[in-house]
């Protein structure tokens, strides 16, 4: 079948000579085109008040199109606009395409716009001045939709309902302010896309993705907020006691709208770029807390961290690194006060610089390792803490705590009693210690004895060394030597 090329241009001639603007204006008059229609507007289409447009071929508008209340357009035609829509009547979609293909754009009016297709062509930014819906598919190709403080809703649950230019670092996206959103149906328990990014400030692509935990109907909207979350009240300095701190270049706000089902979120970032973060965490209770489990996953130029159940209490979600775990440090519970050293050691879990603390004690080796030396210089307690810092995050960890008590020792005491020191006679070995339990006698004549006083002979002259070793309840000695001739 032949195509039919119509031109139409309607002139509106404001001076002798001069024309200042184009428009094919329809007031209260039915336009229909077939499906093979070719309609070249150069200007402006305006369907006033009961104005009715049935449109189902190809209408480039190298202007905008103007729909004033009381209009109606419907049909299954594809529309190519290059400056704004406009919409205060009644547009039926059908099966339409609407391709904003021009610079700056608004998609704006006082009517909801519920678009079937949605293109987004041309080098500007695609700015709403109101909801607007799309119902089966928007593609945003290399373009940023700026939804400002409003709502575009993605009605069709079908995964690829949401298209993009996936060029790293030039990706196309939707923006959004305060209480803008990106809202997707979804009805399935697949992976989700929602291509959020913003050009304020950094450029930033963070794509979050939601993939829920069954396929009842729902309904998850998402936002990127690429500032410090500080600025909304949100203070990156208030974390609970198992973060270290939490990202302050952007945080998300993801909710659910519709539906009961919990979801799995991934939120991607740039390692490095964005910080290296082990976790998400949400606002609550007036502070960052932690979301366990969570996993971190990579792709080829993003990484991003996914909660496997989400449940959707809380609306604001940040990446997080979560703080090293609090050391176990491993060492004698107690020890005798006569040593001088005593040993402590962390089990290596990581490449961690290990911060020694032992107030009242020398370190004497190993400050930075998982394992030091402390001559605790005759106290009678000592604590020792440590504390892991990762050199990668400069997260540091919670204080690892080891407390020695030091027991007290016994005091050896030896006294001899005899008639004379001549060989053969009975010397009579009796303990004056304190504080002990047992005995070891070694009289040096090749003789010993565990008793407390005890005796024994030496049959030739010389000169003999008496040692008395003793030992109390906590397994503490001390011993003394007697010298006899």
């Amino acid at each position: 079948m032949m195509k039919i090329l119509i031109y139409i241009l309607f002139f509106l001639l404001l001076g002798a000579n001069n024309i200042s603007a184009q428009l094919l204006a329809n007031y209260g008059q039915t336009i229909y085109s077939g499906e093979n229609a070719i309609i070249k507007v150069e200007g402006s289409v305006l369907n006033g008040s009961l104005g009715e447009i049935n449109h189902n071929g190809l209408m480039v508008i190298d202007s905008s199109f103007f729909q004033n209340t009381g209009g109606t357009t419907q049909g299954f035609g594809e529309y190519q606009v290059y400056q704004d829509w406009d919409n205060s009547g009644i547009f039926i979609h059908d099966t339409s395409h609407v391709k904003l293909t021009g610079a700056s754009q608004l998609i704006t009016g006082t009517s909801v716009t519920d678009f079937y297709n949605l293109t987004l062509q041309g080098p500007g930014v695609k700015t709403q001045t109101i909801n607007s819906e799309t119902s089966n598919v928007l593609d945003l190709n290399a373009n940023e939709l700026a939804t400002s403080d409003y709502e575009m809703f993605v009605s069709n649950n079908y995964l690829n309902a949401i298209l993009y230019d996936n060029t790293f670092n030039a990706e196309g996206f939707v923006s959004s302010t305060t209480t803008g959103r990106l809202t997707r149906a979804t009805n399935s328990t697949s992976e989700y896309i929602y291509p959020v990014g913003s050009a304020v400030g950094t450029y930033r692509f963070r794509a979050i993705y939601i993939t829920p935990n069954n396929a009842a109907s729902n309904e998850y909207a998402v936002i990127l907020n690429n500032y410090n979350a500080s600025s909304d009240t949100y203070l990156t300095s208030s974390l609970d006691t198992a973060l270290c701190t939490v990202n302050d270049l952007f945080y998300h706000k993801i909710e659910r709208k519709a539906g009961l089902s919990n979801a799995a979120i991934k939120v991607s970032y740039i390692n490095g770029t964005d910080g290296s973060w082990s976790l998400t965490a949400n606002w609550n209770n007036a502070l960052w807390e932690s979301n366990n489990p969570n996993s971190q996953n990579s792709t080829v130029n993003y990484y991003n961290i996914e909660n496997i159940n989400y449940d959707f209490d809380f609306a604001s979600i940040v990446l997080g690194q979560i703080k090293p775990n609090a050391p176990v440090i491993l060492s004698d519970s107690a020890i005798c006060s006569t040593e001088t050293d005593a040993i402590y050691e962390v089990t290596s879990i990581g490449n961690y610089i290990y911060n020694w603390t032992a107030p009242g004690g020398t370190i004497t080796s190993g400050q930075g390792t998982n394992q030091i030396n402390v001559n605790w210089n005759g106290n009678t307690t000592g604590i020792v803490q440590v504390i892991l810092t990762d050199p990668l995050t400069s997260c540091a960890s919670n204080s690892g705590v080891f407390t020695t008590n030091f027991y007290p020792v016994p005091i050896a005491g030896i006294s001899l009693t005899y008639p004379n020191l001549y060989p053969g006679t009975i010397i009579n070995l009796n303990d004056s210690s304190s504080g002990e339990v047992s005995w070891n006698w070694d009289f040096g004549n090749t003789y010993n004895s565990m008793n407390e006083n005890t005796q024994t002979v030496y049959n030739q002259t010389g000169t003999y060394i008496i040692t008395l070793v003793v030992e109390n309840e906590f397994g503490c000695l001390d011993s003394t030597t007697y010298e006899l001739t």
